[in-house]
């Protein structure tokens, strides 16, 4: 754990704020790459950039209130330090994130939603970033075991399981970026994003051991219930399509 990265000119950077704002940049150039790579207009792409920042971080704090803050809903929701600070559910900004999009491109048609499946290996290597950006700081931290590639943290040896879904993000976002390299990427990929994700977000929730998260009485986690059912929907929506051709 190395909550504080490094000093510069005597002022203290920390590792999770520093490791997300180095996803958020790695999203945005890889983008920009990608739809230059392939003559992709980027006209109303910065704002829906900007708007999915902003949808993502609000729904992620919102779910941790629901799922993890118990009683202690208002003074959290209250304080300033909750809203600029640490505390996030990845699925939360997702979903609202996703609300954004479809609201951005089929309402306001600013984008073309089609075209979202150029920004997969951005989405999945800046939250692979994030995650190592979570080891360092310590949170969304691993269960007990005595594995020989355990790490010690908060007063045990446990599984590194922070790695293990930055590692399993890294996969899945050079499989996206190797389609699109390839001309081999659809339309329909970003349904291909959720499942596996949600496969890979399922399995790994098994290995954590902060209860913060928020987990139910049969022990399956908010995120895990999140996971299911997105796996159910994305995937029954994939074999429909695959049918129809």
């Amino acid at each position: 754990m190395r909550p504080i990265l490094f000093e510069l000119f005597g002022s203290q950077v920390f590792s999770y704020p520093f490791f997300m704002g180095l996803s958020w940049g790695l999203g945005y150039q890889l983008s920009l790459y990608l739809l230059n790579k392939r003559n992709i207009s980027r006209d109303g792409f910065l704002l829906l950039y900007i708007g999915i920042f902003a949808s993502s971080w609000i729904g992620s704090k919102v779910l941790f209130l629901f799922s993890s803050a118990e009683d202690k809903v208002t003074e959290y929701a209250g304080a300033s330090e909750f809203w600029l600070g640490g505390g996030f559910v990845f699925y939360g900004g997702f979903l609202l994130a996703a609300a954004f999009v479809l609201f951005y491109t089929k309402v306001l048609k600013k984008w073309k939603l089609e075209n979202f499946k150029f920004l997969l290996p951005s989405i999945a290597f800046s939250h692979g970033v994030g995650r190592v950006g979570c080891l360092l700081a310590g949170c969304c931290f691993g269960s007990q075991c005595d594995l020989p590639f355990s790490i010690h943290l908060h007063g045990m040896d446990r599984h590194p399981v922070q790695l293990y879904e930055a590692m399993g993000l890294f996969t899945i976002g050079f499989y996206f970026l190797w389609k699109i390299l390839k001309n081999k990427e659809k339309a329909e990929d970003y349904l291909l994003y959720i499942f596996l994700y949600s496969g890979l977000r399922y399995v790994t929730e098994l290995f954590r051991g902060d209860l913060i998260r928020g987990v139910s009485g049969e022990g399956v986690s908010t995120s895990q219930w999140i996971a299911i059912s997105l796996i159910f929907v994305s995937g029954t929506i994939l074999i429909k399509k695959r049918l129809a051709r």
